[in-house]
């Protein structure tokens, strides 16, 4: 039997969390949709290529620059979400924004995982 590595992407990571209960697949998705669109709006990139830049950085610069980035991110949705939803969205990054990173080999540091 062979074993072969391949790059994860976005398709590739919705069709390993396909076994999941649908609701939970649903707001990985939309929460996914919405770091997008916050890329868009803020950046004027695509997520695919502001995650492209950062995985050409030396390893510091790059764990330096996803934890803003990721902090940015939180900044962003607090104006959208209720103050009792915003204790709400490190967990949400914890579980689904920084498997996108990981997704693209992307390390973040330890205050953004658990």
């Amino acid at each position: 039997m062979t074993f072969t590595l391949h790059d994860r992407n976005r398709e590739s990571y919705f069709e390993s969390i396909e076994v999941q209960d649908p609701s939970t697949v649903t707001g990985k998705k939309r929460t996914l949709k919405q770091f997008s669109e916050f890329c868009m709006s803020k950046f004027k990139e695509s997520d695919e290529s502001i995650i492209s830049e950062l995985l050409k950085q030396k390893p510091n610069e790059m764990t330096i620059n996803s934890c803003d980035l990721l902090q940015q991110y939180v900044n962003f949705m607090s104006k959208k979400l209720s103050p009792s939803t915003i204790k709400d969205l490190k967990l949400r990054l914890e579980r689904i924004i920084i498997q996108e990173f990981f997704i693209h080999k992307i390390s973040v540091a330890p205050e953004f995982s658990s």
